[in-house]
């Protein structure tokens, strides 16, 4: 049975691992490791209730109807409007990357889609246009580097 605790654990959850981002989906919530030990319709219905009370009592933002932020975070959502998705998704590619391929470690659009986790919101092009493009955004802000054959490689800290 969901309670208090959960949307608490939940709050915590998502400003150490996700807070450094503008917005996060639910499915993102879906992927934490703090209900990962529980069966996926328990664990969706523990982040339902917990995601309810945390909007219900201001400590999350509700968006639009797919994404989801801190409210610190929430006056910094009208810029990604009419931003391209290379933009918008920037933060959360450099996040995919440099967790998931240690420093040095090539990889390219293909291998960062493929630990993408499900987003509902966004097709599979979609998915291709914005990690193309925020891949030669964080090349050119030095979070990566551009190598030859369209791949990439995370630098270290």
């Amino acid at each position: 049975m969901p309670n208090s605790n959960t949307a608490r654990a939940l709050l915590r959850t998502i400003n150490s691992d996700l807070g450094h981002l503008d917005f996060f989906t639910r499915d993102d919530l879906m992927q934490l490791d703090m209900l990962g030990h529980v069966a996926t319709i328990t664990r969706y219905n523990e982040l339902r209730f917990a995601v309810n009370k945390l909007l219900e009592s201001g400590k999350i933002v509700e968006l639009n109807r797919t994404r989801l932020t801190l409210p610190r975070k929430a006056n910094r959502y009208a810029q990604y409007k009419s931003a391209p998705l290379s933009h918008q998704y920037r933060d959360s590619v450099f996040s995919l990357v440099s967790t998931t391929f240690p420093p040095g470690e090539k990889f390219d659009v293909t291998d960062v889609i493929s630990f993408w986790i499900k987003d509902e919101h966004l097709s599979e092009d979609s998915k291709r246009v914005a990690t193309r493009g925020a891949l030669a955004l964080l090349a050119r802000a030095g979070k990566v580097k551009a190598l030859a054959d369209n791949r990439y490689s995370v630098l270290k800290g």
